[in-house]
């Protein structure tokens, strides 16, 4: 879990599975999300085991497509995922599998890694044809403590791409954006 920072000083409140997998809250969230605004097509970046991936599926509302580098880690969440029957997992980087889809996309989870994945990934997604009218974009990992540079270069992307942002106090911190309308 992640160090007290001064928007999440108790993190210890928050639950995980592992190190690296997202907080449980976090991918409940998701969960609920995916209830709320009922998106056709999910897109997930760095399934890792497969936590949140299934969180997105569960509600059997639209189809996930979800990568990951490394295809141990793949396999493992396509496996947890594998009875809901609405997942499409891909061996490839995040900001590939979006440029793959040939159709709009409602909402996307960016959860690759901590170095320029997730900004080249918002890029990807501001393509001609890429976001749906209204779709959440939320990148995890977006905390001022240990992920304090990535949080800058996100906040940066996201202002110089033209999304609006709100920003979620968990311990690894989750911002969602959505395009300025």
């Amino acid at each position: 879990m992640s160090k007290p920072t001064k928007e999440c000083p108790n993190p210890e409140r928050w639950r995980c599975e592992d190190g690296y997998s997202s907080e449980l809250e976090t991918v409940e969230f998701l969960e609920a999300l995916v209830n709320l605004v009922k998106p056709k097509v999910i897109v997930e970046t760095g399934s890792y085991l497969g936590f949140a991936t299934f969180h997105l599926a569960r509600p059997q509302i639209g189809t996930v497509f979800t990568a990951e580098l490394d295809p141990t880690y793949l396999k493992e969440a396509m496996d947890r995922c594998l009875e809901l029957g609405n997942v499409h997992g891909y061996c490839l980087g995040g900001d590939k599998l979006i440029e793959k889809i040939g159709l709009p996309i409602d909402l996307a989870f960016l959860d690759s890694g901590v170095d320029d994945s997730r900004v080249n990934e918002m890029k990807a997604l501001k393509g001609p044809m890429k976001l749906s009218a209204g779709a959440i974009v939320l990148v995890h990992d977006t905390n001022s403590g240990d992920h304090a540079g990535h949080r800058k270069r996100i906040y940066d992307a996201a202002d110089a791409l033209g999304f609006v942002r709100v920003q979620f106090n968990t311990p690894r911190g989750l911002t969602m954006l959505q395009e300025k309308t």
